[in-house]
């Protein structure tokens, strides 16, 4: 792309300046592209929409910083933007011979409404898209030459169905486990936390005008509420977390084909198993490599190896998968990622 210049001429026969007229934003960007995309387009209620963005510029753009600002919304066939739920956009950079004309990244579009009221103080880990149809836009900001632009990507949309048959009762069992979740005592058991919240909340009730201070009330109550509840845990002695191990074993023996099985490794973990952790990974992949969830599991296969000190154990498996996966797109793209983790690890020797 020219570098454009705004060059003032003297015309002698007439006697006038002539100004060119500045070239438009869409000149000034060619060359540059934001492209997003879904590991698929159609889903079940409940299910992980995973997304990709890559950035690429040709070489001969030459920008002044980092492209920064990147933003994506989400709207259903209304029009109306779904809320956000705590994401945090990561860059994660390419191979060196991309680099720096190359960024990308896959993760969890984290978009949505929570899937079961809640106690307001509990930490929310499920959300999910009501059946519709969602469209996702996405730019983000470039500076050229002093100057700051925008650059869009193609809209894409993706599908969401509700759940029917075996899938329905499949999700309802996934929907079960948060009550139990959220009521494991051992998540709460922290002597020294409880006991600073509760000198915080005395602090609050010190102050006399505590009330005229609505954020401060509205904090008050909501730390309140609290530890009200986490006292109430205390003295129930039922053992919520061996009810949610049980659980979750039931559900990968009743389901082991739904697709809610992604959903329950990512939001409330995995069944106790009678084979090793990387065994059973390496089994799940390759009975499930639609999943883009993998990507977790390709990590933690990795951390295993290498917590073993195995790195040719590790690399042996992930050969293995990749030729057995070879004609499987989402896996691929999966496999693409992880390689870019495990390459960073392995430069930052991190990785033995």
């Amino acid at each position: 792309m020219k570098v454009i210049f705004l060059v003032l001429l003297f015309v002698a026969i007439t006697g006038n300046f002539v100004i060119p007229q500045e070239k438009n934003s869409s000149e000034i960007t060619n060359g540059i592209q934001l492209i997003i995309s879904t590991d698929k387009s159609d889903y079940l209620e409940g299910e992980n929409v995973w997304l990709e963005w890559k950035f690429i510029a040709d070489k001969n753009v030459k920008l002044d910083f980092w492209p920064g600002g990147y933003r994506e919304f989400v709207t259903n066939s209304k029009n109306q933007q779904l809320p956000n739920i705590n994401y945090t956009p990561e860059c994660i950079l390419g191979h060196t011979y991309e680099y720096p004309d190359t960024i990308s990244s896959f993760y969890v579009l984290e978009f949505g409404y929570y899937e079961l009221p809640k106690p307001r103080e509990i930490y929310q880990v499920g959300y999910y898209y009501p059946a519709d149809v969602y469209e996702i836009n996405a730019y983000i900001n470039v500076m050229i030459k002093g100057k700051e632009y925008k650059v869009e990507a193609k809209p894409v949309k993706f599908f969401i169905r509700k759940p029917e048959g075996e899938d329905f009762l499949a999700r309802n069992e996934y929907l079960e486990m948060f009550p139990l979740l959220w009521k494991d005592s051992s998540y709460w058991k922290d002597t020294n936390a409880y006991k600073s919240l509760t000198e915080f909340k005395e602090n609050y009730e010190k102050n006399p005008l505590l009330e005229q201070d609505t954020n401060a009330y509205k904090s008050y109550i909501r730390l309140k509420e609290y530890l009200e509840m986490v006292s109430k845990l205390w003295k129930d002695t039922t053992d919520y977390k061996l009810l949610l191990q049980e659980k979750i074993d039931s559900f990968f023996v009743k389901y082991e084909n739904s697709v809610y099985i992604d959903k329950v490794l990512y939001s409330i973990g995995a069944p106790r198993k009678s084979i090793s952790a990387i065994e059973f990974y390496y089994n799940l992949i390759l009975k499930h490599p639609e999943f883009a969830g993998n990507y977790h599991r390709l990590n933690k296969i990795m951390r295993i190896y290498n917590d073993e000190n195995d790195s040719s154990g590790y690399l042996s498996m992930i050969y293995d998968l990749e030729s057995r996966l070879k004609d499987n797109e989402i896996f691929k793209k999966v496999l693409y990622y992880h390689k870019r983790i495990y390459q960073m690890e392995l430069s930052q020797g991190l990785f033995k």
